[in-house]
């Protein structure tokens, strides 16, 4: 297998859900930092700032589907999955 199976932990960035203007002082973060994304699937691009990882791979045609592009800041676990299968 060409690309690398990976289980990948991360935090994600978060948006205010109000419109307008909000006070600084009273501005705190609601995502537990602990509240981790888990993503798994297929490296299809990397380099010092990204990792993209795509849902899908199609080899034979060279295409992926559904990617998402992490950046390496925010990634708090990595580990390879191994691609072998029992039967």
């Amino acid at each position: 297998m060409k690309y690398q199976h990976v289980y990948i932990e991360w935090i994600d960035s978060e948006t205010e859900a109000k419109d307008g203007w909000q006070e600084i002082e009273k501005h705190k973060p609601r995502a537990d930092p602990k509240d981790y994304v888990k993503t798994a699937g297929f490296v299809v691009y990397e380099d010092k700032t990204f990792v993209s990882v795509a849902l899908s791979i199609d080899e034979l045609n060279n295409h992926y589907n559904g990617c998402i592009d992490i950046p390496k800041v925010s990634i708090k676990k990595r580990r390879k999955i191994s691609g072998q299968t029992k039967s």
